[in-house]
């Protein structure tokens, strides 16, 4: 695994860390993700990285793989395509 993948994975990572964040510093979000169940999965065009986030009861969290259905899919091109989005 070269620096980038490690970097984008990391990005991921800190997802639902910079989520849960937000929340207890706002009300607004707080309530917002609250109301609302998601799944958005982000993968990369060759399934080398294929993660998904969670939102579920107000809370986010990052699993790996595939989802069978999920209501968001960003899938990047590659590595190059997707670094400058993420950062």
């Amino acid at each position: 695994m070269g620096l980038k993948e490690t970097k984008f994975r990391t990005i991921l990572a800190a997802l639902p860390i910079m989520f849960r964040l937000k929340a207890r510093k706002s009300e607004t979000f707080r309530n917002y993700i609250s109301s609302r169940d998601a799944v958005v999965q982000i993968q990369l065009g060759d399934n080398s990285i294929v993660k998904h986030l969670v939102f579920q009861a107000g809370k986010a969290r990052l699993r790996n793989g595939l989802h069978a259905s999920p209501d968001v899919h960003i899938s990047f091109k590659d590595i190059d395509a997707a670094l400058p989005v993420m950062t």
